[in-house]
């Protein structure tokens, strides 16, 4: 787990591509033989998940 998690961590991509290329890892699939179909759905599912909530929204709230 430590090495997927560093090889993850020195991957050129976005937070998205990370969490799909971790996902791949641990589930045994080969990142780069996915299509880039895959990839999309993948990308369209891992959005759901809480890891890449990265801020609290502030949308709509007042100023003081």
């Amino acid at each position: 787990m430590k090495q997927d998690l560093e090889e993850v961590d020195r991957f050129n991509g976005s937070r998205l591509e990370q969490l799909i290329m971790l996902f791949c890892k641990q589930t045994k699939l080969r990142y780069n033989k996915l299509t880039e179909e895959e990839k999309q759905w993948l990308a369209r599912i891992a959005q759901k998940s809480e890891l890449l909530k990265g801020s609290v929204s502030q949308r709509g709230k007042k100023r003081k």
